[in-house]
């Protein structure tokens, strides 16, 4: 969007009023942005087949967004005035065409919306191109030319039948030199209950939280929270992201890379990162450090917005 009004030659505006010389023209170029930008919304083609809700989320955010700054394009050519002299008379430029001007605060807020649609737009794809590459790897292939060959009993979840490095990975993780999985038998595969609300109930346990109000408090927020990491999966694991570059795989019900479930681990779970309460547990007792959430819950939603049920998906 910021390039198509830079195109146009639209640029930040200074001063108590912006003049617009020969508005019209002006007016025109804003609307081909407009309409440049609609087409390339309505052009997008939503595919959620093995995605799921969360692209069809991030997609209806954009979409308001975009739909917010339309609007807000469309009541700006209502403020629009003449500029005129000392005397009243109107300004004219070489032309003989009177000089028109949109209030400065109209223009600062034209600008606004436009940064806050760009924001939108970017945290949007951010958070869901990782989950969308997780669903990717549940995608079975057919006769893999390069099998795993360490046995799924000996370790943890399966990885994609693609050799490392090979130009099928190289293409997949867009350059990123493939970097396996831990296959440590401490992450080996869980294999017990897959009971979400177990979990969370065992991992406040873990904490010593009891309050019937704090733990309905972590239960709403931590079901919107696994939901959209890793679908309930105890075993999910995150090759594709910038974490599994670095060798630090996000794994689990809450999707914590194994840096944060040592540092967070809570004593008395297991040192197993697959295991569904000590996951959660960990998870719980590091968004209490890194975002100040109370032990009490009170505040998670707000300060964790991938607990929230109300607000787009976003990585914690």
């Amino acid at each position: 969007m910021w390039q198509l009004l830079h195109n146009e030659g639209v640029s930040d505006p200074d001063g108590q009023a912006e003049i617009l010389d020969r508005y019209s023209e002006h007016k025109n170029d804003v609307n081909r942005v407009k309409s440049d930008y609609d087409r390339q919304d309505n052009g997008i083609t939503v595919r959620t087949s093995g995605i799921g809700k969360a692209v069809t989320d991030a997609y209806d955010a954009v979409d308001t967004s975009v739909g917010e700054l339309n609007e807000k394009i469309d009541a700006a050519h209502g403020s629009v005035y003449t500029v005129t002299d000392e005397n009243g008379d109107p300004v004219r430029d070489a032309q003989g065409n009177p000089q028109q001007a949109l209030p400065s605060t109209v223009v600062s807020g034209l600008f606004t919306a436009l940064w806050d649609t760009v924001n939108t737009t970017y945290e949007q794809v951010s958070g869901v191109s990782d989950r969308a590459a997780a669903e990717a790897l549940g995608i079975e292939l057919d006769d893999p030319t390069h099998p795993r060959s360490i046995s799924p009993a000996a370790s943890g979840p399966l990885l994609p039948s693609i050799a490392p490095n090979s130009p099928a990975s190289s293409a997949a993780n867009d350059g990123v030199e493939y970097v396996a999985a831990a296959t440590d038998a401490d992450y080996a595969a869980y294999t017990g209950s897959k009971d979400v609300k177990a979990a969370i109930d065992g991992a406040l346990d873990a904490l010593g939280i009891h309050d019937p109000q704090a733990r309905e408090n972590w239960t709403r927020g931590y079901l919107v929270l696994i939901e959209r990491e890793s679908g309930g999966d105890p075993n999910a694991i995150n090759n594709w992201d910038s974490n599994a570059a670095s060798g630090q795989h996000s794994r689990g019900l809450c999707q914590t890379i194994p840096a944060t479930f040592e540092s967070y681990h809570v004593t008395g779970t297991s040192n197993n990162i697959y295991d569904p309460v000590a996951n959660v547990a960990a998870s719980m007792n590091y968004v209490m450090d890194r975002y100040d959430v109370a032990k009490d819950g009170s505040n998670l939603q707000s300060a964790v917005q991938q607990t929230n049920p109300a607000a787009s998906p976003k990585g914690y």
